[in-house]
């Protein structure tokens, strides 16, 4: 509402139109990608266990891969293309919280020199970096000598009980009980027959047709 800014809307040609307080809808298509990058954002956090302070590190790669992959504003055109003229290149993504190995050069022949963090996209503002979550520290840094451990798998952690009628971890192992009797059935037993098998000096069988 300052002046100074309704003069550079006019100066540009741009109209400006106000919205009333506390309808959101009213936003439209603005409105729509904060609650898409939202719902991307919890699925990350949650699919990596990683703390919910670095929310900001997900909207950073959220918006990293939205400008990196197609959308029908773009006629099916990723915007990394309709900026640069190159497609962009995903052979080498990694998921995001995959752990890493970073290289300490700090220590000595004798010691350790990788240190163990977690991968949360790439920094843009620098060339072949990366940013890297130490838990720690809770701090994030932006290195370049990393590797990615290929054997680590995201598996996220339960840390809620399990609603009624769900199945919690530690059920998983435990036998299935019915639910009338609550007494464990044993499963049928299947009789067993053994074909001989002909001879290969024996003619076969005449099959009618």
């Amino acid at each position: 509402m300052d002046q100074d800014f309704m003069a550079h809307l006019q100066a540009q040609g741009t109209k400006r139109r106000l919205t009333t307080h506390d309808t959101p809808k009213h936003n439209g298509v603005a409105e729509a990608l904060n609650h898409c990058i939202l719902e991307h954002v919890c699925a990350m956090l949650h699919q990596s266990s990683l703390p919910k302070f670095l929310w900001g590190e997900a909207v950073l790669h959220v918006n990293w891969l939205k400008n990196h992959t197609s959308t029908c504003a773009l006629d099916n055109m990723t915007p990394y293309e309709a900026l640069t003229g190159n497609k962009p290149n995903l052979l080498n993504l990694h998921e995001w919280g995959t752990k890493v190995w970073v290289h300490n050069a700090t220590n000595s022949k004798l010691e350790g020199r990788l240190n163990v963090g977690h991968w949360v996209g790439y920094d843009d503002e620098s060339t072949h970096a990366h940013r890297i979550y130490w838990p720690g520290h809770r701090t994030v840094s932006i290195e370049w000598n990393i590797k990615f451990d290929v054997h680590d798998v995201l598996i996220p952690s339960v840390v809620d009980m399990p609603l009624e009628g769900e199945i919690g971890p530690e059920d998983i192992n435990q036998p299935v009980e019915n639910v009338n009797d609550n007494t464990k059935q044993e499963p049928p037993s299947v009789p067993t027959t053994t074909t001989q098998l002909p001879s290969s000096r024996a003619p076969s069988p005449d099959i009618p047709e």
